[in-house]
C-alpha cells in the first residue's frame, strides 16, 4: 500500500532530522564562524542548537543562523552592522546571582527570532540589548523574573507579536526599560509577588521612545507601572486596540491612530504628561468609564465616544485644553483645576451635566 509507505518514510526522514540537530556549547570567547570558539570545533549551522555558557563573549561578522540559542549568565553577543542571526528561539537561563547579559546589535544589523523567552531566576541580574540595529520576534517576548532586581533594556528597535513582563511570586521587581521604539500588539504586566515592593515596571527613557501597540495594554493583577521620563515617549495605539485593567499609567502621549481605541476600565490614576490625540478617522470609545487627563490636553480629528452616564475630567494643576476638528459628545464634563483653568477650542456637545469644582472654564461659547 502506498500510504503506509509514505508515512513509515516520513517517520525515517523526521528521526534523521531530529538526529541531525546538535546542541553545540561554546568553548570561550571568539567569532561565531571560527571553529576555536565551540566544542568539538563543530561551527553551528541552521537547526543546530546553540549554549553559551557564561562568562563567553560571541562576535558575529557574518550572516548565520541556528535552532535555538541558550544563553547562560554573563555574556556578550555582537552582531556587526550589515550581519544577522535568525534562530527559531532565543532562551536566557539566568540563575546565579548578579549575572549580566548584553547584546549589541550595530548598524543595520538584524537579531531575528520566532520567540524570546528571559527566564531570570537570579539577584540583581540584566539582560540589556543595546546597539543601532534591531531584534525582531515573529511572536512573543516573554520576561518572567523570580529574582530580587532583575531588569531588561531594550536599547535597540524591539518588533513582536506580544510582549509580557511577569514577577513570580519569589519575586521583587522586575523592571523593564524601552529605550527605543516597540512595536507589537498587546503588552500585559503582570505582578504575582506578595511582598509590599514587589512590582513590574515599563520605562521609556529616550527622546526617540515610541510605543506603537495594535492590541491591548493590561494589568491583569491590578498591579504595576508604566513610567515615562516627562516628556519623552509617545504611546501609539493602532487597529481597535484597548487599554484595560490599569493599576497606573504614566506616559506623556498617547496618540489613536487607526480603528477603535476602547477603555475598559476607569483610568483614574493615569498621568498624561501631554496630550492625548484621536487622529482623523479613528475613535477613543469610553464604553462606561471616565476618562481623567491629570496634565495633558485632549486633541480630537476624529470621534469620541461616550456612554451614558461616562465622565470626562480634567484635574490636577496644569492649563489644559480641548481642540480638534472632530466629533465630541460628552455625557458629563467635569472640571476640577488647581489655579489654572480648562480652555475649549473645538465644538462640545454635553448631553449631561457640566460641573466646575475647582480651577476655570474658558468656553469660547463652544459648548
Amino acid at each position: 500500500m502506498i500510504l503506509p509507505r509514505i508515512l513509515f518514510l516520513s517517520v525515517i526522514f523526521l528521526c534523521d532530522l531530529a538526529l541531525s540537530a546538535q546542541v553545540i556549547e561554546s568553548s570561550g570567547s571568539g567569532r561565531w564562524n571560527q571553529t576555536g570558539t565551540w566544542v568539538g570545533g563543530v561551527v553551528p549551522a541552521a537547526g543546530d542548537s546553540v549554549l553559551i555558557i557564561d562568562g563567553h563573549d560571541i562576535t558575529l561578522r557574518s550572516v548565520q543562523a541556528c535552532e535555538v540559542i541558550i544563553i547562560e549568565g554573563t555574556s556578550k553577543i555582537r552582531i556587526n552592522a550589515g550581519n544577522s542571526l535568525t534562530c527559531d528561539s532565543i532562551i536566557f537561563k539566568l540563575t546565579a546571582i548578579n549575572k549580566t547579559f548584553s547584546a549589541d546589535v550595530r548598524g543595520n544589523a538584524l537579531w531575528r527570532a520566532n520567540y524570546f523567552q528571559a527566564d531570570i531566576n537570579s539577584d540583581n541580574s540584566s539582560i540589556a540589548m543595546l546597539g543601532m540595529g534591531r531584534l525582531y520576534i515573529d511572536n512573543d517576548v516573554n520576561i518572567i523574573s523570580n529574582a530580587v532586581g532583575a531588569s531588561v533594556t531594550a536599547g535597540v528597535p524591539l518588533i513582536c507579536r506580544d510582549l509580557t513582563l511577569r514577577t513570580l511570586t519569589g519575586g521583587n521587581g522586575l523592571a523593564f526599560a524601552a529605550n527605543d521604539s516597540l512595536f507589537t500588539r498587546d503588552i500585559v504586566i503582570d505582578v504575582q509577588g506578595t511582598s509590599l515592593s514587589a512590582n513590574t515596571t515599563m520605562t521609556t527613557s529616550s527622546q526617540a521612545s515610541v510605543i506603537a501597540m495594535t492590541g491591548s495594554f493590561s494589568f491583569p493583577q491590578n498591579s504595576g507601572q508604566v513610567i515615562s521620563s516627562a516628556s519623552k515617549g509617545i504611546l501609539l495605539l493602532d487597529a481597535n486596540a484597548s487599554l484595560s485593567d490599569y493599576a497606573d499609567l504614566q506616559y506623556p502621549t498617547i496618540e489613536i491612530r487607526t480603528g477603535t481605541c476602547s477603555l475598559n476600565t476607569d483610568i483614574l490614576n493615569s498621568q498624561f504628561l501631554e496630550d492625548i490625540t484621536v487622529d482623523l478617522g479613528a475613535t477613543l470609545f469610553t464604553g462606561g468609564n471616565n476618562l481623567t487627563i491629570q496634565q495633558g490636553n485632549l486633541i480630537v480629528n476624529g470621534t469620541l465616544s461616550m456612554n451614558d452616564g461616562d465622565s470626562l475630567i480634567f484635574s490636577g494643576s496644569n492649563a489644559h485644553t480641548i481642540s480638534g476638528t472632530g466629533s465630541m459628545i460628552i455625557p458629563n464634563l467635569i472640571v476640577n483645576l488647581v489655579a489654572s483653568s480648562l480652555t475649549v477650542n473645538d465644538s462640545v456637545i454635553i448631553r449631561e451635566e457640566l460641573s466646575v469644582l475647582n480651577g476655570g472654564l474658558v468656553t469660547n461659547d463652544l459648548i
